[in-house]
């Protein structure tokens, strides 16, 4: 689990309120309409042919009498209601109707406003998961420099031992006690004689103890900073690496292969590592160890699957696949490497596998 899979649950709820808060603030907007007064002027005075012609009294019927008495009765009504719906629509057009209402103005802010929120906030959570990575990643590498001092450290001690340097001082044998004697020797005879009266013993005079001045107390030690860290860390690499190629010019494999093998663990994903594994293959090739070949391989995809041997390690664990796998094997190395080094044989060995192909021979 990375540090982005612990803050993914927080972004997915703080984006799911923003885009929540948007979309109830854009259904709650209403479209203000134009009266339909204003429309009905603004086509008068854009078409003075549309104007309503003037509207006279239907003559009444010469044969109903009650239609017309009754036309006659509401003539001054319909009269005075046309009248108030033409002033009204004159002082209408005489007056702008009001415009459209604009969707790019407060629409646009807000969702320019949201967009910033949205932004602020998932730049906050990006910060956030930068430094937690960053702080493991500083753990990590003091974790790293600790182990690869002390691996150069014990190679070095290897090392002298091996080559033969300085060896520690033999202890002096301790003075045999007064008084002890011999297996199968007999006891010297002493050449002296003891008097009766011992002798009076001297006064000694002590002498001072010289003064001793006061020792300073050592400054603390300021702990290496991370740039310092990895330098040193470079330093033990390339220093491992000459060693094993020493050993190498010396005909010591096995001293060589160990400290190939300390680049291997102590490297991480960089370049002398990935070289280490290089020389790795070279020495279990020399000595025909399919097996420690095969795990190299897939230790290396592992850790490189881009790698510059990537290509090599492929094939070489399709060409040492079982027959049941070997197709699939091949399969997949042409869909990553199309083009690589081994597309031809891994053609070829497709199309032994899936047979001629029709009024093709048989090989």
């Amino acid at each position: 689990m990375t540090p982005y899979d612990d803050i993914e649950p927080e972004t997915d709820r703080a984006l799911d309120e923003l885009l929540d808060a948007a979309s109830d603030e854009a259904e709650s907007e209403t479209i203000e309409r134009p009266p339909f007064a204003a429309v009905l002027g603004r086509a008068r005075r854009l078409d003075p042919s549309l104007a309503a012609p003037e509207h006279r009294a239907r003559p009444a019927a010469r044969d109903r009498d009650d239609d017309a008495e009754l036309v006659a009765a509401l003539a001054p009504f319909v009269e005075a209601a046309r009248a108030e719906a033409e002033a009204d629509a004159i002082d209408r057009g005489r007056r702008s109707p009001p415009g459209l209402p604009r969707g790019g103005g407060p629409r646009l802010v807000r969702w320019t406003i949201v967009g910033g929120a949205l932004a602020a906030a998932a730049a906050v959570l990006l910060l956030l998961g930068l430094l937690d990575v960053r702080d493991a990643q500083r753990a990590a590498q003091d974790r790293n420099d600790d182990q690869v001092m002390d691996q150069v450290e014990h190679e070095r001690r290897v090392h002298e031992a091996e080559t033969g340097g300085e060896q520690p001082e033999p202890l002096a044998r301790a003075p045999r006690r007064r008084g002890t004697t011999t297996p199968g020797v007999p006891p010297a005879t002493p050449d002296y004689v003891l008097p009766d009266h011992q002798a009076p013993l001297e006064e000694l005079t002590p002498e001072e103890e010289p003064e001793l001045e006061p020792t300073p107390e050592p400054e603390p030690v300021a702990e290496p900073t991370p740039a310092a860290r990895r330098d040193r860390k470079r330093e033990a690499l390339r220093r491992l690496d000459e060693q094993a190629q020493s050993r190498l010019a010396a005909g010591d494999v096995a001293g060589a292969e160990r400290a190939y093998r300390a680049i291997v663990r102590s490297g991480g994903h960089g370049a002398l590592a990935e070289l280490a594994y290089g020389d790795l293959f070279t020495l279990a090739h020399g000595r025909g160890d399919a097996k420690a070949q095969r795990e190299l391989w897939q230790e290396y995809l592992r850790r490189f699957p881009r790698g510059r041997f990537a290509d090599d390690a492929r094939a070489g664990l399709c060409r040492r696949a079982a027959a049941a796998e070997r197709t699939h094997c091949w399969e997949r190395y042409l869909d990553d490497f199309p083009t690589g080094a081994y597309h031809r044989q891994a053609a070829r060995a497709l199309s032994r596998d899936e047979g001629p192909a029709p009024g093709e021979p048989a090989p």
